[in-house]
């Protein structure tokens, strides 16, 4: 029985029930991909603890949100999240959840100097910013004419698979990771192993996960979740709209842009993708 399982094709570490067992439950691979994407001392690494296990809904999906939170070995707070869809509220979430770990510190009679450095990485399954190539962006607190950063106490990280899959080469340990995370076969898993130990550790382990039954029904029930509830809002949505025919995307998709509807509305209704969606603005 184990032999036929590993036949069967890898798990994607973008499924968030599999991404939370590979980077929650094996330190060393958490390790080894924040190390490429913060700026932090090696030693923050040393006592890094998993704080918060909890499972959040979206309210624009309605679909449960998988993250994980930790603190490193000074209280630092790192958010790690992986996302599949960019609504367009995105931003605004991400904000909400960064000051409310920030605000959550703040203990009666505690001082505000004693507030730790707050993180977000978010990993994007679609772009965010098509207009460049950069794989990672990171945010801070900054004077963009003076040039001046002003502090990096609340800081957001943003990793976009697209760019990543579209990168012809591996320059980086970075690129190795986000490779990894982008690939949908076990031959592209195996050929980007070969560029960075821990990449190679967390292939290891995605193979064992996918030989798991266990692991894997969970996997497909939350595929089969989110796959549900994209279909009943795009229902929705076309239901809604009132445009007679949609077999047109395109027009349709221009329409809507032109009466204020929200991106990720239209990505619902049409399946254009946002970076599409964004140049149909041009047409």
């Amino acid at each position: 029985m184990a032999d036929q399982l590993t036949e069967l094709p890898w798990l994607s570490p973008r499924n968030d029930v599999v991404f939370k067992i590979l980077f929650g439950q094996h330190k060393d691979i958490l390790q080894s991909f924040l190390e490429q994407v913060l700026d932090l001392d090696r030693e923050e690494y040393r006592g890094i603890k998993l704080i918060d296990t909890h499972q959040r809904t979206d309210p624009d999906t309605k679909l449960t949100i998988l993250d994980l939170k930790l603190e490193t070995g000074t209280g630092k707070i790192i958010d790690v999240e992986i996302q599949l869809l960019l609504m367009s509220s995105l931003t605004q979430r991400i904000l909400y959840y960064l000051s409310q770990m920030l605000v959550e510190q703040l203990k009666p009679g505690q001082k505000y100097s004693s507030l730790k450095r707050v993180i977000s990485v978010l990993i994007l399954n679609e772009e965010m910013f098509p207009q460049d190539n950069l794989l990672h962006h990171r945010f801070r607190f900054a004077d963009q004419n003076a040039g001046i950063e002003w502090t990096d106490l609340m800081e957001i990280n943003v990793l976009e698979l697209p760019k990543a899959k579209r990168k012809k080469t591996i320059d980086s340990p970075l690129d190795a990771w986000l490779k990894f995370l982008a690939a949908d076969s076990k031959e592209d898993f195996m050929q980007v192993a070969e560029h960075d130990a821990g990449v190679r550790s967390a292939c290891m382990v995605l193979k064992d996960l996918s030989a798991d039954e266990q692991t894997r029904l969970a996997a497909e029930m939350r595929e089969k979740a989110w796959r549900d509830e994209m279909d009943r809002l795009e229902g929705a949505v076309k239901k809604g709209i009132g445009i007679g025919e949609l077999n047109n995307r395109k027009k349709t998709a221009i329409v809507l842009l032109e009466a204020g509807t929200p991106e990720d509305v239209i990505y619902k209704a049409t399946g254009f993708t946002v970076a599409e969606i964004r140049n149909f603005r041009n047409d």
